[in-house]
């Protein structure tokens, strides 16, 4: 006879989830200086990343709300929607980090807010993660094409033009970077559905 018992898995610590995004910022800095990405760590080029790390600490804010307040999921999830799309429209109008990060800042809220508010906390992390390996990405595949030449002299003297190969080859770093950064959030996910 077999004696199964449906037990609900005890909610990570908050705390612990908010710092996850700093985590993965600090991650991502960390790989550019190993790599040896010219990346300016000035506020222009870091806020995109900022920007995406916050939005993923927003994102565990309702799971408190609803744990302390006691208000209803769907409610909730309307104000959620409504902090997302009205803090996306402020960050592009009123600060310089482009329309891009303003809709990562909406998409990694609402999403984030969804699967933590679901118990998919994994999968927040992995999202969380991934967002900020678009921007990791971004920064190296245009160090790679700022380092690749106009032209080359192939073997007969003539010049060709690297153009197609240059579009490859950063297409190649871009997504490899990403990936990177996608794997190593699943990376917490594999090691949590055997241990959390």
């Amino acid at each position: 006879m077999n004696d199964e018992k449906d037990m609900k898995a005890a909610q990570p610590n908050i705390a612990l989830g908010w710092l996850f995004a700093p985590l993965a910022v600090l991650l991502a800095l960390a790989a550019m200086q190993i790599v040896g990405i010219s990346y300016e760590m000035d506020v222009n080029n870091l806020m995109p990343m900022i920007v995406v790390a916050i939005a993923g600490m927003l994102a565990l804010v309702p799971r408190v709300i609803l744990r302390q307040l006691k208000i209803s999921s769907s409610l909730l999830s309307l104000g959620v929607l409504l902090v997302s799309i009205v803090g996306a429209e402020l960050l592009y109008m009123f600060t310089e980090v482009g329309a891009l990060a303003a809709f990562m800042f909406a998409i990694v809220l609402l999403l984030g807010s969804y699967l933590d508010m679901r118990g998919r906390h994994e999968w927040n992390t992995m999202l969380m993660f991934s967002a900020i390996g678009v921007w990791l990405a971004l920064a190296a595949s245009g160090d790679y094409l700022a380092d690749i030449p106009a032209t080359l002299v192939n073997g007969n003297g003539q010049t060709e033009s690297t153009l197609n190969y240059g579009r490859t080859a950063t297409a190649y770093v871009f997504f490899a970077y990403w990936t990177m950064f996608a794997a190593l959030g699943s990376a917490r996910r594999f090691a949590c559905t055997r241990h959390c």
